[in-house]
């Protein structure tokens, strides 16, 4: 019976580092929560088109383009440790015909995940990107374009 109980200990201690390590959920407290999304909205006026290019360690998500008022969104698993990071090259041209360009930490996790929780909304304008904090239900400036 001892043997048993030896078995069904190692049998669950491996179950349990196999569910710590899965790229599909991780445990928090005692839950499994899902992916997280991030949204990226051009709001720069009509007729600007934003292109960017966005990546992670390792993720490469290609180079993009979106006009006015359009979105794109991707989903991922944040790590354990919680230092999932993608980055994006940025770049658009403004109605004085004048290149903008930039870059920037898009989502950090720990920055990020106690701001816009699992949906992370990315709002595109002419001074800079806001990200929607959802729990002050407002847009906080996180990027101002170089000058």
């Amino acid at each position: 019976m001892e043997i048993l109980n030896k078995v069904a200990y190692s049998f669950m201690l491996v179950l349990v580092i196999a569910l710590m390590s899965s790229t599909t959920t991780r445990p928090v407290s005692g839950l499994f929560i899902g992916k997280t999304y991030v949204y990226i909205i051009n709001n720069l006026g009509p007729n600007i088109k934003f292109n960017y290019h966005c990546k992670s360690a390792d993720d490469d998500l290609g180079e993009r383009s979106l006009n006015f008022n359009e979105e794109w969104h991707w989903k991922f698993q944040t790590n354990w440790f919680d230092t999932t990071l993608f980055w994006c090259n940025m770049w658009w041209t403004d109605t004085n015909g004048r290149q903008v360009s930039g870059s920037t930490d898009i989502y950090k996790a720990k920055r990020d995940k106690t701001k816009c929780y699992r949906r992370c909304r990315y709002y595109v304008k002419a001074d800079g990107i806001y990200r929607y904090n959802s729990v002050m239900y407002r847009l906080d400036l996180l990027y101002t374009w170089p000058q």
